[in-house]
């Protein structure tokens, strides 16, 4: 069973807790493969809101279109009627935000662990992209499905930082158009598609299907287009015997990722934790070594103090 550390406690004078953290922090410089598994939480002192919490994008959501924040990241989005105005609207918004974010402590942490040689890869829920922003290389490229096993991060719900076309499946770019365009609730048609439209009309053939442009992200009931290359690398990691796992940021809700976190965590004991400013449950204190209850860049902020004594 896992034991909990609140980050709270060990500020006090003369912790137990923080004699526990350092210990914590010395296993880690220790370490030589380090695993790490990221969500919402290690974005939001960068400006970007998580999901689930209260004045997140969930709750946001409910209170301004009327509909579950959920089904906003969800394809039953699509067969709502106003539910697409309502996604566009917080796609190009999501956007702007995402936009002027700068990675944090946390994003510089885990750049740290791969300047150090140490990060054997970092799989993140994240669609902001900070992880790139702060030099940590991809291992996947959406564009041409080459799986890197010398890069350093996952994203396994894609990035909103890239446009993707609901019918030909092309990639580009986003411009200040399309930004303003899903800010007023309509989705941009697909360049690529108008592309060809002309060149069929050009040549006297008939007009070509052209399909709406919607941010490059992984909605929920959805299939990631390299599930299969992101499957490699985590049977590849786990082959690599990791040393380490830090899981941050994240409430662990979704099924299939706390699957895959339990593979990782499997056999490493106390060098498991998991860092999110929740109270942790019955089944995810099992999957752990430790619980550190708080903000993981105060956490890391600890690690490092640590380090430098």
């Amino acid at each position: 069973m896992g034991v909990t550390l609140d980050l709270q406690e060990a500020l006090s004078q003369d912790s137990t807790v923080r004699n526990q953290l350092r210990d914590v922090a010395h296993a880690l410089a220790r370490s030589r493969r380090v695993l790490i598994v990221t969500g919402a939480g290690i974005s939001c002192g960068s400006g970007i809101p998580d999901f689930r919490t209260p004045g997140g994008l969930f709750d946001k959501a409910k209170k301004r279109f009327g509909i579950d924040g959920r089904d906003l990241f969800s394809t039953i989005i699509f067969k709502r009627y106003g539910g697409v105005e309502a996604f566009n609207k917080l796609m190009g918004e999501l956007k702007e935000t995402v936009y002027h974010a700068q990675p944090t402590r946390t994003h510089h942490f885990i750049k740290r662990l791969d300047s150090l040689r140490v990060l054997l890869r970092c799989y993140t829920q994240n669609i902001d992209g900070l992880e790139e922003l702060a030099g940590i290389p991809e291992s996947l490229v959406a564009t041409s499905g080459c799986t890197y096993r010398d890069g350093k991060s996952v994203q396994l719900h894609g990035t909103i930082r890239k446009l993707r076309c609901i019918s030909c499946a092309a990639q580009c770019d986003w411009t200040e158009d399309y930004v303003e365009s899903f800010k007023s609730g309509v989705a941009p048609d697909c360049p690529a598609c108008k592309n060809e439209d002309q060149l069929r009309n050009r040549q006297g053939r008939r007009s070509a299907t052209i399909g709406r442009l919607r941010p490059a992200i992984i909605l929920y009931e959805e299939v990631h287009p390299l599930g299969d290359d992101i499957a490699d690398l985590q049977n590849y990691d786990k082959q690599c015997q990791p040393d380490f796992l830090i899981v941050m940021g994240t409430s662990l809700k979704i099924a299939a990722l706390v699957d895959v976190v339990k593979i990782f965590a499997d056999g490493l004991g106390e060098n498991a934790i998991f860092v999110n400013k929740e109270p942790v449950n019955a089944t995810l204190n099992k999957i752990f070594g430790y619980h550190i209850q708080g903000d993981a860049g105060a956490w890391v902020d600890l690690v490092l103090e640590d380090w430098e004594q």
